[in-house]
């Protein structure tokens, strides 16, 4: 009996097995994305920013990943730091491999880059770490707002039979900020408790803090608050200190939101009665602006 016919006497309880077997070895997508340094870039056109390509093949169940290709984007079409385009310095996803010499480069935004091991049968497994890197700069005038880089097409990962592997392929915001701190008609002052401002939110929907934006599970209540935003039960979930610096329980810093409906918490409107920001008592920062950091107030 031939393999063909082999296999259509093959039961449904066996191909079931199999089915089940194949999802043990491969369980999930690997994953490749691209990663900024910073969360927060100014449209200065100077100051230098990175943003790297990380590679993560722990959802394959073991499996070798032998190279991959990615084409980086350049999406918001900022500025490129020229030669900036080069292997990981540290964590590379290759690191301790022998590379092939012809297929081992980082290509300048929009043209394909290449990495892969000499050996077909050698490759990281179980790994999360970067293949490329890029700098840029943010041309003076650019729209503050949330912004990414993609991975255009022909990017993918492969073992060593030159098979492609299930792939993710993703980003991580950042947002860009202007390099002036805006001047919002109107603003709620948060002050210490010498009557120094610490903080403002703005009628723009802007928040300048003297200090910092941090998400922690812990925004404990704390005597050095210059503002706290409590539950009903009288558990801190965000404050700002008398240092400007201001904490979250939950969400992000990214600010630049579509809309901002909290009902309970620091509600923040324009003259027109739109919500604008707020703290709510979730421990979630919502703004319609930007969140400027170490500003001095």
């Amino acid at each position: 009996m031939d393999r063909v016919n082999q296999r259509i006497l093959f039961n449904s309880v066996t191909i079931l097995v199999a089915i089940v077997l194949a999802v043990n070895f491969v369980s999930a997508d690997a994953l490749i994305k691209t990663v900024p340094n910073e969360t927060k870039w100014l449209a200065d056109g100077t100051t230098q920013y990175k943003v790297k390509v990380l590679a993560d093949n722990t959802g394959l169940g073991g499996n070798k990943t032998r190279g991959t290709d990615f084409r980086f984007e350049n999406t918001p079409n900022f500025d490129f730091v020229s030669g900036s385009n080069i292997k990981p310095t540290t964590n590379d996803f290759f690191e301790g491999f022998t590379m092939l010499s012809f297929a081992n480069f980082v290509s300048q935004p929009g043209v394909l880059s290449s990495r892969a091991t000499e050996d077909p049968n050698a490759g990281p497994a179980n790994k999360s770490g970067f293949v490329g890197e890029y700098n840029f700069t943010v041309p003076v005038g650019t729209a503050p707002g949330v912004y990414y880089f993609n991975l255009g097409d022909l990017t993918a990962f492969y073992d060593g039979g030159d098979n492609s592997q299930p792939l993710t392929i993703t980003h991580e915001n950042f947002t860009v900020l202007s390099a002036t701190l805006p001047n919002d008609t109107d603003k709620f002052y948060v002050k210490d408790a010498s009557n120094n401002v610490v903080a403002w939110f703005g009628s723009g929907g802007n928040i300048a803090l003297k200090g910092t934006c941090y998400v922690s599970a812990d925004c404990a209540m704390g005597a050095g608050n210059a503002l706290t935003i409590a539950t009903n039960s009288d558990e801190a979930v965000a404050f700002i200190d008398n240092s400007g610096n201001l904490c979250v329980q939950s969400g992000d810093c990214l600010g630049f939101a579509s809309s901002c409906s909290s009902t309970t918490g620091l509600i923040v409107k324009n003259s027109t009665d739109t919500q604008v920001s707020s703290l709510s008592d979730n421990g979630v920062l919502c703004a319609l602006g930007g969140v400027y950091e170490n500003q001095s107030l």
